[in-house]
């Protein structure tokens, strides 16, 4: 029992903890609460104890009042948050109920967060027609994002070192928040001192949506070495300004780029892999330009908003037809 005990402590906090670890509250609220089942048993075993409640048969009844009272108070906090954010689409709802009685058939359905994640697709690119195109830019790589460890900011970091022994000139520009240490660098602890050489990276903070042309146009590529992204607009509008963009396998983007040519992909987490994905433009103003403008070009072509639109409403006529 004892050993039993220790391992649901462990589980309740070891999600929380690990966020700590990582010094982020994503999510924190419904990790919490779900850890909550866990410790709500060892303390109603506890509590038993306590009470003197024979463990092996009344303990079970004890053990139900801070399982309750915990999922309770915990998660009326939660609702009633979430409740004033979500919007209230009854009106809509009683809409479709009558829509869908009257047509029958398969439909098509998203919900407020889908939405959200497909506007962000839609990479404005007329926004970059003025930047200078990449072979009149030195050998620097761009990268913009917070300074976290989803980021993999550490990275490109390392694959600069790397790079700068033969190539003395190339540079990385970070542009986002971070968090600062004592020296005003920023702290990435999760690399375990593998990004402790900064030389050649210049982290610029929080930057401006409107100073963001100006950065693109002193950059000859734009590299976003994410553990994780979801779709990865911050390389779109790499591409959109005529930047070759390198990203992992792990990007949303990375497929859109291997059809285009427009740029490279790579393996989260390796950073010799991204040294030689950086190597060949920041060698190549020309090449650069070349792979840069495919980029564009297929930006233009592919996730400009009127394309999207009009791909969306052909999706739902194939639909509605079948």
């Amino acid at each position: 029992m004892r050993a039993t005990l220790v391992l649901l402590a462990a589980a309740a906090l070891l999600v929380p903890a690990e966020q700590a670890r990582l010094h982020t509250a994503l999510s924190l609220q419904k990790h919490v609460v779900f850890g909550a089942w866990f410790a709500a048993i060892a303390a109603g075993y506890a509590l038993a104890r306590l009470s003197r409640v024979d463990p092996g048969r009344g303990w079970a009844a004890v053990m139900a009042i801070p399982i309750a009272a915990s999922t309770l108070f915990a998660t009326m906090g939660q609702a009633a948050a979430l409740y004033g954010v979500w919007p209230n689409s009854s009106a809509l709802i009683n809409v479709l109920r009558s829509e869908v009685q009257s047509h029958g058939g398969v439909y098509l359905a998203e919900d407020f967060d889908v939405e959200a994640y497909y506007l962000r697709d839609k990479v404005p690119w007329q926004r970059w027609e003025h930047v200078p195109e990449p072979s009149k830019t030195p050998p620097t790589a761009l990268f913009v994002g917070r300074i976290e460890p989803r980021k993999a900011p550490e990275l490109l970091v390392e694959a600069v070192q790397m790079l700068r022994r033969e190539l003395p000139d190339v540079k990385a520009v970070f542009a986002r928040g971070f968090r600062a240490g004592p020296d005003g660098r920023p702290q990435m602890f999760w690399a375990n001192g593998k990004a402790s050489i900064l030389d050649g990276c210049d982290f610029l903070g929080h930057v401006a949506d409107a100073e963001m042309e100006a950065l693109l146009s002193k950059a000859r590529v734009i590299v976003q070495p994410s553990a994780l992204e979801s779709f990865g607009l911050a390389a779109a509008e790499g591409m959109a300004s005529g930047r070759p963009a390198i990203v992992t396998d792990t990007c949303g983007i990375a497929d859109f780029i291997r059809q285009a040519a427009g740029g490279d992909v790579v393996h989260p987490g390796d950073p010799c892999a991204l040294a030689a994905a950086l190597k060949p433009y920041l060698c190549s103003p020309d090449l650069a330009k070349a792979v840069g403008t495919r980029a564009k070009n297929a930006v233009r072509e592919q996730l400009d908003p009127d394309y999207i639109a009009a791909r969306t409403e052909q999706l739902y006529e194939r639909i509605h037809a079948a």
